[in-house]
């Protein structure tokens, strides 16, 4: 029943594409083919640690200069593609306009994507990095963990919705420099319960930037027990 009132409603309201307002053949995806291609997805070479792409295609995967002088906390991390274009613009209608229903719409990006090596769905259980709870009320939801919600579904992998909570908050980090990102989220997190304990976990988050929020929670959650840490996040800044 629910189909067809589906397939009813998408005749008399042609679905379109959310960020170009194109035609779709079904609202379900809100997405069109052309948006969709347009997305760049990261793949080799690429830090085999953090994940970041590399320029020279016919390179092979090394660590990145950020790696060598300091590893970070987490035993990997992986992005979808990069933030940019139509997969930022999806993001921001996501995290920032209310859209939550695109979140099945990244959590599928990333559920179905080709990881190769890094195996995401090896690790034990999936959390998502934690909104103070100001920001949580102000927003209204935790993209983070509405993304781990849906990942998981597809994955059928658990998903521990507390015990990594963010203890304080946080000035915004857009304007911060590397340095400054690190300084501003140190003791933030705190981990409730022994629920990591000897656990493999994946941090989920919506967007990589230079790394330091995941690292600290990274961190925070090791120090509490977890026998390894992987990241998985919908995009990554690349800088060129």
């Amino acid at each position: 029943m629910r189909r067809t009132l589906t397939a009813l409603l998408d005749l008399v309201f042609p679905p379109v594409c959310v960020t170009c307002g194109g035609e779709i053949s079904t609202g379900r995806n809100h997405l069109c083919n052309i948006c969709l291609g347009r997305i760049v997805r990261i793949g080799h070479p690429l830090c085999t640690i953090c994940g970041r792409p590399f320029l020279t295609v016919a390179d092979a995967d090394h660590l990145c200069g950020a790696c060598s002088n300091k590893r970070p906390p987490f035993a990997g991390a992986r992005s979808f593609g990069v933030y940019g274009g139509v997969l930022l613009d999806t993001i921001h209608l996501f995290k920032y306009h209310h859209r939550t229903y695109l979140s099945s719409v990244l959590s599928g990006l990333v559920a179905q994507y080709e990881w190769g090596d890094f195996n995401p769905r090896r690790y034990d259980l999936m959390v998502g990095v934690p909104l103070h709870r100001r920001r949580l009320y102000e927003r209204g939801f935790n993209q983070a963990m509405l993304l781990c919600r849906g990942i998981g579904r597809q994955w059928g992998m658990e998903v521990v919705e507390t015990g990594l909570v963010r203890t304080r908050q946080t000035a915004p980090q857009i304007r911060l420099t590397p340095a400054e990102r690190e300084r501003n989220v140190r003791g933030a997190f705190a981990v409730t319960g022994a629920g990591f304990d000897g656990k493999r976990v994946l941090l989920v988050d919506d967007v990589y930037t230079t790394g330091a929020t995941v690292s600290e929670c990274s961190r925070v959650l090791m120090g509490a027990g977890a026998k390894e840490v992987g990241v998985l996040t919908v995009a990554r800044v690349v800088i060129i």
